[in-house]
């Protein structure tokens, strides 16, 4: 017989975004209602630790203009300067080499304006499907962060650790680690793992959208379509400063941008797409080239992360009409993949959770 308990908020996923979500329950919840659900065989990449050295390992920024930064969740965090951004000169490219389809991404961003620098960027990072694929999620991104008038300053990190981890770190939550999920019960309210049910008022999921949909018994035919992540990590000397970060416009190389994250440590995202095929030794002569200021590169791992961007709205009526059912439930998806929109940690609308 398993053992059953009830909690009035259940978060199901471990995250950023499901720790700031405790955080900010705790205004109208005692802590003892609410629970996170955390699986003990995944790697949640919040840092990584290598030898001596603890770094957040994903570019993720505070945005100094935004309600989350200027909220109780950073008091007392120390304050950092913006990042501060560089490009290379755009070389091996020309927009008129490809052919672009109408109503794609790559069509938006040339009705914008933003011919070769953006999309010799756009195509390194998004691959050549954006040249016929809509990719209306990151076409929205776009919108919010580099065609709008509202400033969205990016904070830097501090020692190689994201502000984010920092906040996060004076947060004590309950956790109960699991093993696996059987399903969930969205019409008894309930969580049941192979160790233990849990018994809910209200479930707030920040695990990808289709897998909550499958635990659901509510599983979907629909392509959840994303990009994924690739990562080098260096340790370095010379005199690049902190959180600077640098963006590769050279089309034939594999880097997309090199992020400072420490005086010391380098972050270089590639082309995800190439992943398998990147040659560490060519990586290294071209931070060399595009870095000048650095002098010698160690090699410390890499990291490549499947999902990280969804790309497309969903407008599949069938699964629309699930997701709507699991609200009615009080299942909340939340967050970029529990909702499956590429959106930052500050564009969260924090005001939906219960």
């Amino acid at each position: 017989m398993k053992k059953k308990i009830h909690k009035k908020i259940c978060l199901l996923g471990y995250g950023y975004a499901s720790l700031i979500a405790y955080h900010k329950l705790l205004e109208r919840y005692n802590a003892s209602d609410i629970v996170i659900l955390k699986k003990s065989s995944r790697n949640h990449f919040l840092t990584i630790q290598h030898h001596e050295i603890e770094f957040s390992p994903l570019p993720i920024f505070p945005v100094l203009e935004s309600e989350l930064y200027l909220s109780d969740l950073f008091k007392n965090i120390p304050k950092q300067k913006p990042i501060r951004v560089r490009y290379t000169d755009v070389a091996n490219f020309d927009f008129r080499e490809h052919t672009i389809g109408e109503n794609s991404l790559a069509d938006f961003m040339i009705s914008n304006e933003s011919i070769n620098k953006w999309l010799c960027l756009g195509l390194k990072q998004w691959s050549e499907k954006m040249l016929t694929k809509p990719y209306k999620q990151v076409r929205s991104k776009i919108e919010r962060h580099y065609l709008s008038k509202n400033k969205a300053t990016r904070i830097g990190y501090i020692n190689g650790l994201s502000l984010f981890n920092l906040a996060i770190q004076k947060i004590e939550p309950n956790i109960i680690q699991y093993s696996d999920i059987e399903k969930i019960d969205y019409l008894k309210k309930e969580v049941i793992t192979n160790e233990i049910i849990i018994n809910y008022d209200h479930l707030i999921s920040t695990i990808h959208l289709p897998e909550l949909l499958s635990l659901c018994q509510k599983p979907s035919a629909y392509n959840f379509e994303s990009i994924p992540a690739y990562f080098f990590y260096y340790t370095f000397d010379g005199e690049m400063e902190e959180n600077e970060v640098v963006y590769d416009c050279d089309y034939n190389s594999s880097i997309l941008r090199c992020i400072s994250v420490t005086d010391s440590l380098l972050l270089v995202q590639l082309q995800a797409h190439k992943y398998g095929e990147v040659q560490e030794k060519a990586i290294q002569l071209r931070i060399k080239e595009i870095v000048p200021e650095i002098k010698e590169l160690k090699y410390l791992r890499d990291l490549y992360a499947p999902t990280s961007y969804p790309t497309e709205n969903i407008e599949d009526e069938t699964t629309l009409e699930n997701i709507a059912i699991l609200k009615e439930n009080n299942i909340l998806p939340f967050g970029r993949f529990g909702q499956w929109e590429y959106s930052d940690l500050h564009e969260i609308e924090w005001c939906s959770l219960p």
